[in-house]
């Protein structure tokens, strides 16, 4: 087995998927050619050995993978692993599973494992209209979660008693966006307050530093249960 390494080209200019007058000079693929590519994706991962596969989460995920190009211009990457096969089970039977795995090949964590349980927001949480922006280590400029400066909502606005769907937004446009300019450029895209007498308002998250030894585990806090492919917090290589 083998660490998946991914490629995200954080230099690319982007352009936000709801908004077509963007511009976006990368864009080599039609968002229907992306969808396909997409599906293909997922149905071949399925066949691969689970260290070595990967969800494909989002478009923006799939174009990072197509465009060739390093991080930065000292070709440095990224390099994650994951264990999509654990969505569904309690932490208890993900930890297991991943163990048992470990025991097999011992070189996907030579220094041992430390599991890092998450819970996953909820729209009934208090903070449910936060939008999470992803920055760099210090805070500044913002990343998002893939790398690739592309900001996402996980839930619904309700407004008017309708459902608006909201996001993702692109905070790359060219450069990096800073913190206070995507969340402006954020706010304004949102149509007031919600049915709740909220706006949407900004969450700051610096990048996790790198820890080779950790591995984060997100689940549902209603069923106890893994949601998202539990993945490692490895560096830049």
């Amino acid at each position: 087995k083998q660490k998946l390494r991914q490629a995200n080209n954080n230099n690319a200019n982007r352009a936000n998927m709801n908004n077509p007058n963007l511009p976006n000079p990368n864009r080599q693929l039609s968002p229907r050619q992306l969808q396909e590519m997409v599906g293909q994706r997922r149905e071949s991962a399925s066949q691969l050995p689970s260290a070595v596969r990967t969800s494909i989460r989002s478009l923006s995920e799939l174009s990072d993978m197509l465009r060739d190009g390093p991080v930065d211009e000292r070709g440095l990457f990224e390099s994650h692993m994951y264990f999509p096969e654990c969505i569904g089970l309690s932490v208890e039977q993900c930890e297991d599973l991943i163990e048992q795995e470990i025991a097999e090949s011992p070189d996907l964590f030579p220094g041992g494992v430390v599991f890092d349980v998450r819970s996953k927001r909820q729209i009934t949480d208090d903070t449910y209209n936060y939008v999470v922006l992803v920055t760099d280590e210090v805070g500044e400029h913002v990343t998002g979660r893939l790398g690739d400066g592309v900001v996402e909502y996980p839930f619904v606005w309700r407004k008017d008693g309708a459902e608006v769907e909201i996001g993702p937004w692109d905070c790359d446009m060219v450069t990096p966006l800073k913190m206070a300019e995507c969340c402006a450029y954020i706010k304004a895209s949102v149509p007031g307050v919600d049915d709740n007498g909220r706006h949407i308002e900004c969450y700051i998250q610096p990048k996790e530093l790198p820890d080779d030894s950790k591995l984060v585990i997100v689940v549902d806090p209603a069923t106890g249960k893994v949601v998202d492919s539990p993945h490692d917090l490895s560096g830049t290589h």
